[in-house]
């Protein structure tokens, strides 16, 4: 440790000593920062605790250290080493002794002491942050001469008049260091600055703001002027307009190879010109062959060209005597009203809810609901058809057939393979009492005269289905069978046959018949084509589809058209919807990807494997086509031997 020899004498000729010379005063500052003054005739060593001065805080001494300067705005941590002398603490080693907590003093008027703490007992920072400056040789120094002195003057190593806050030297001091609260202070707004700056950037570079915003980088920003609007019309239009159609001989000499696959077992098939109406290959197109699942095309074709495509299906809720608490629902065939709360979609878009239903009802009857009965007559008992197996209901296909039901009767709304329930209408029933608190389900209130007298009643509470050219559409792409014999049931009606299987069938094929289609040779048992017993010609079935697709304006254009033309949107589409999405992905029959539509089926049993639709060739040209296996011994291979053939048929110019 160094330490340095005592300072010069002060200008006035007092020498400075290490007596400390009671005689030897230093001058008091006035400053709220300064220490009381010393009085005469004691050391500025002395122990008397009455004559102990504290140090102001800001200064060095007020941090047990000593230092070389005094700030007047008492934020500078330089105290004076006679400050240090004056608190009465020895010195050792020109040292102070500091507070053994840990905090400072504080001086007052009147003398008294007051701990601050913060900080350490050796004085290293201050309250405001700053370290002190002040040399042991300093401290030394100023204790052995028992006078205060400038802080500037002891700083410079020079001699100089007495100063304080407002002493003549004030003035000549040195500038005052920037505090560092000032600079963290700038710090501080620099950096929410810079974070403004980055989170604005951020913010402008999201899709959603750019686009709103109009921004140059909006990723949607148009690229031009909008285009004007489109006028749209039902009406099929082929891809760069009606192209060359391929002729019969090219057909055929395209398909030969394909069509005589040994996977098809027997292949009855036609392909027809949409445009023309002209039969372009043909093998066994007038005989009649279990169609599967193909049943839908003509079950669709009915019911647009019959039922229209706006008609619904209503449910509709009774009080069976008005103010007992007693509800009769009327069920009028809708098999899609949904479980799920109101606002969530199931498989049928645009469904009726259970909840709706509900709510109508406690809204009528303020909530006194005690009783629930389920009115069915409108279907006959039936719940399959002649030609079903027995385990085609319930099953991850079908459900027993109902005129009322949840979700198509599936046990899981969501799932098209899940299960379905074993009776499909008690479910219903039973779902719709657990909505009200003190109802049960009671079948007594059907009975008797009540039933009969609905029809001169007003309903109390209604719900509808979609309309049934969307209902149409769900029942071609879902290849849904519960809701195709439904639909088939509500021909029936409208044709004045009986609400059943035999009833439906029998309606479908009077329909067509009435719009001009060759039914000959088609026997039909059901709507939906579980039935094995079905027999129907692959010409029946594209004669249906080359009427529907044919282009507007074109020859074979009429007025059956425009009403079929909703069937071709239900139809799935090659490799990317319904039971179509996992065909078509490789080989020769990736080819027709996107390209073919069509309705699939089949029945293992019998070797039947069904595709009938249309094709738009590379030429633009739309093709209707119907092909039925019998008798094919696997149906994975027939499968893909059937895309092949519809494949090559988007290939071939065949001319």
């Amino acid at each position: 440790m160094r330490i340095e020899p005592a300072r010069p004498a002060q200008p006035d000729g007092t020498a400075r000593t290490g007596s400390g010379d009671p005689d030897a005063t230093a001058p008091n500052p006035t400053g709220p920062n300064s220490a009381a003054p010393n009085p005469a005739g004691h050391s500025s060593a002395g122990h008397s605790s009455a004559t102990r001065r504290t140090a102001a805080p800001g200064t060095a001494a007020h941090h047990g250290r000593g230092s070389h300067g005094t700030d007047p705005h008492g934020t500078d941590p330089r105290g004076t080493a006679a400050d240090a002398g004056d608190r009465g603490g020895a010195v050792h080693h020109g040292f102070p002794h500091s507070n053994a907590t840990g905090g400072d003093y504080r001086g007052s008027a009147d003398g008294s002491t007051h701990s601050d703490g913060g900080t350490d007992g050796d004085g290293g920072a201050d309250r405001d942050g700053t370290d002190s400056d002040a040399t042991v040789s300093d401290a030394v120094a100023a204790a052995g001469t028992g006078a205060a002195e400038n802080a500037s003057a002891a700083n410079h190593g020079s001699d100089g008049p007495p100063t304080g806050p407002e002493g003549p030297a004030a003035a000549d001091s040195d500038p005052e260091p920037e505090p560092k609260r000032r600079r963290g202070r700038a710090l501080l707004f620099s950096g929410l600055a810079l974070v403004l700056v980055v989170a604005l950037g951020i913010t402008l570079a999201l899709p959603a703001v750019s686009n709103r915003l109009g921004l140059p980088w909006a990723p949607n920003l148009p690229k031009g002027d909008e285009p004007e609007p489109v006028a749209v019309t039902r009406q099929l239009q082929s891809i760069g307009g009606q192209g060359d159609g391929p002729t019969a001989n090219g057909l055929r000499q395209a398909l030969e190879g394909p069509a005589s696959s040994g996977a098809l077992g027997t292949l009855s098939g036609t392909v027809v010109d949409a445009t023309t109406g002209d039969t372009l290959w043909s093998q066994g197109e007038n005989r009649a062959v279990t169609p599967a699942s193909a049943t839908k095309i003509l079950t669709a074709a009915a019911a647009l060209l019959e039922l229209g495509p706006d008609m619904r299906l209503s449910t509709k809720a009774y009080e069976a005597v008005p103010g007992r608490g007693g509800i009769i629902v009327r069920a009028g065939g809708d098999v899609t009203l949904s479980s799920l709360p109101e606002g969530e979609e199931s498989l049928y878009h645009g469904a009726a809810h259970l909840d709706e239903l509900a709510k109508q009802i406690d809204e009528a009857t303020n909530g006194n609901v005690r009783a629930v009965a389920l009115e069915q007559s409108v279907f006959t008992t039936d719940k399959t058809g002649q030609g079903w197996a027995d385990e085609d209901a319930p099953s991850t296909y079908a459900a027993p057939l109902a005129p009322i039901m949840l979700d198509g009767g599936r046990q899981d709304p969501l799932d098209d393979t899940s299960e379905r329930f074993g009776d499909p209408a008690q479910r219903m029933v039973d779902q719709l009492a657990g909505k009200f608190a003190a109802a049960e389900v009671d079948p007594e209130l059907t009975k008797g005269s009540r039933a009969a007298q609905l029809e001169e009643s007003e309903p109390i509470a209604e719900v509808q289905s979609a309309p049934m050219e969307r209902l149409v559409q769900q029942m071609l792409q879902l290849s849904d069978n519960t809701l195709a014999e439904a639909i088939q049931h509500h021909i029936a009606i409208s044709k004045e046959r009986e609400p059943s299987f035999e009833g439906g069938a029998k309606a479908t094929l009077d329909v067509l018949r009435e719009h001009g289609f060759d039914v000959g040779g088609a026997t039909l048992h059901d709507g939906s084509g579980l039935s094995v017993d079905n027999r129907v010609t692959a010409k029946l079935l594209s004669e249906v589809m080359a009427v529907a697709a044919a282009p507007g304006g074109s020859a074979h254009a009429d007025e059956r058209t425009s009403k079929l033309r909703p069937l071709l949107a239900g139809l799935p589409v090659a490799g990317g919807t319904g039971t179509l999405a996992e065909r078509y992905t490789e080989g020769t029959p990736a080819q027709g990807r996107g390209w073919v539509r069509a309705k699939t089926g089949t029945i293992p049993s019998t070797g039947t494997n069904a595709l009938t639709g249309q094709v738009v060739t590379v030429d633009g040209r739309t093709l209707a086509f119907s092909l039925v296996t019998s008798k094919a011994g696997n149906t994975d291979a027939a499968r893909d031997a059937l895309d092949t053939v519809t494949a090559t048929l988007r290939e071939c110019g065949c001319r």
